[in-house]
């Protein structure tokens, strides 16, 4: 499926929305122009027929006397006067129709015929407007009426005299309206039009720039890191707006998240790899020798040795696969915890007593301070393995001395375990609960998998609580793990 390019769109969007514009606002201002040049041209003709009834005097008196009207010698003074282009005088009915000739004889009808044989056309409304555009009735109450009929306005003013018959006089006056200004102000639109369409299509390519240019660079920069150049970064400026910016940031902190996963499973790898070959090169280099009879049995000592060293790396590398084990349930959330009421204290001094052989080899003193039940609801297996956990890490480092206690406030029980060893450097104090993390350079026993103390950290957090390093000077190191009772 092909998508349509967001560029083109905001540029469409951006073009017919200005065009939009334009038009309505110009068939608006010609609307409103039309309308204020009818309003004017109405306006215009209400001025000129406050002068009929003065221009018309001599046809007041003509109509008033009987006499013969001279009907186009008065309405071209009319025109003439009030400069108007039509004039017409009409009589209604009382009905509001108007009279025609038959309707006026036999006073007016051979009057007229013999003043003017056209003189009927002036008696009659002008082209295109009827009686019905008129408001009648409100002429035969002697009222001035106003019309409009496609280009041309009308006033309909009643004179002041009736003839004989009953009928009403009135004139009507007429003209074009002026659309001038309308045709001006349609071209000036017109040219208006073409210039803002065209600086709105500049904007509109610029906007369009400015808004996918930086979509385009984090569209290129995924791709780079979906290809494996965790590297790639999205530049980021000043100017950026906020939102892309934002986006640009949060593509920027996920590559630098995956480029540091990437570099810690490297890491990781190198680190498991090592500590994987170093006890599998011994078991193989003994397992070759008691096979290949360089340990014969004249040296039951050596074969022995052998033995035991095959024993204990075999234990090393059951005890480092066990942990590998332990942190990927952990981080899939597969590790099971069977949490029941336990007395925490218990499980502590039955734990550290596991280590008392341990220490009593190496000569160190191991002290136990958990005297008083502590009632908690925790998986006893997993605490112990805190416990274990961590009197291996201090067994590795003691001088002379471990001390654990254990101590209860509401809501969580804590584990302390401190050693007399050399301490941890304070450069490498935040990395101590890093996965494979080895103080390399201190002066311990043996050196472990790096596991143990981030199985520690893993398991506290699962269990509600968490571990954390107190203290770590030259004379004591005390580590603090705590979890929810």
């Amino acid at each position: 499926m092909k998508h349509r390019s967001l560029r083109v769109r905001l540029i469409a969007s951006f073009v017919l929305v200005a065009t939009g514009a334009v038009l309505l606002a110009g068939i608006a201002s010609v609307l409103l122009i039309r309308r204020g040049e009818q309003r004017a041209a109405l306006t215009s003709l209400g001025h000129k027929a406050d002068n009929i009834e003065t221009t018309l005097s001599d046809l007041r008196s003509q109509i008033a006397t009987g006499r013969a009207l001279q009907l186009r010698d008065a309405l071209d003074q009319l025109r003439s006067s009030v400069r108007v282009s039509d004039a017409r005088l009409v009589f209604l009915t009382p009905q509001g129709t108007v009279a025609t000739l038959d309707q006026l004889r036999p006073r007016l009808s051979s009057a007229l015929q013999a003043g003017d044989p056209d003189a009927a056309s002036l008696i009659a409304l002008p082209d295109g407007l009827s009686a019905g555009a008129l408001d009648t009735a409100a002429l035969l109450a002697g009222n001035r009426v106003t019309a409009r009929v496609g280009n041309q306005v009308f006033v309909a003013q009643p004179l002041s005299t009736q003839i004989q018959l009953g009928l009403a006089s009135v004139v009507v006056i007429g003209q074009e309206i002026d659309h001038d200004a309308a045709r001006r102000a349609g071209l000036a639109f017109v040219l208006a039009g073409v210039i803002a369409l065209v600086v709105a299509c500049a904007l509109a390519v610029w906007l369009a720039g400015r808004l996918t240019r930086p979509l385009s660079d984090i569209e290129q920069t995924a791709r780079r890191l979906a290809s494996g150049d965790l590297t790639a970064r999205v530049a980021v400026d000043r100017r950026s707006d906020a939102e892309l910016a934002s986006v640009a940031g949060t593509l920027n902190r996920m590559a630098a998240e995956l480029d540091a996963a990437h570099n810690s499973e490297r890491a990781f790898l190198q680190a498991v790899s090592h500590d994987l070959r170093t006890p599998l090169t011994s078991i193989r280099g003994y397992a070759e020798a008691l096979g290949d009879g360089t340990l014969d049995a004249a040296d039951p000592a050596a074969r022995a040795r052998a033995a035991a060293v095959i024993s204990t790396e075999a234990r090393r590398l059951e005890r480092l696969v066990r942990d590998l084990l332990d942190l990927s349930r952990l981080d899939a959330h597969e590790f099971t915890l069977r949490p029941r009421p336990t007395d925490a204290a218990a499980v502590v001094r039955e734990s550290a007593a596991g280590f008392v052989p341990r220490a009593g080899e190496l000569g160190i003193t191991l002290l136990v301070d958990a005297p008083e039940p502590i009632a908690a609801d925790v998986d006893p297996d997993r605490l112990g393995q805190i416990v274990a956990n961590l009197l291996e890490n201090a067994l590795k480092y003691a001088t002379a001395r471990v001390n654990v206690s254990v101590s209860s406030a509401p809501g969580t029980v804590s584990l302390f375990v401190a050693d007399d060893g050399p301490g941890i450097p304070t450069d490498e104090q935040v990395r101590v609960f890093d996965r494979l993390y080895v103080a390399r350079n201190a002066s311990a026993r043996a050196i472990g998998t790096g596991l143990g103390l981030a199985i520690v950290r893993e398991l506290t957090r699962a269990m509600g609580g968490d571990v954390r390093l107190e203290r770590s000077d030259p004379s004591v190191t005390t580590f603090v793990a705590t979890v929810a009772r």
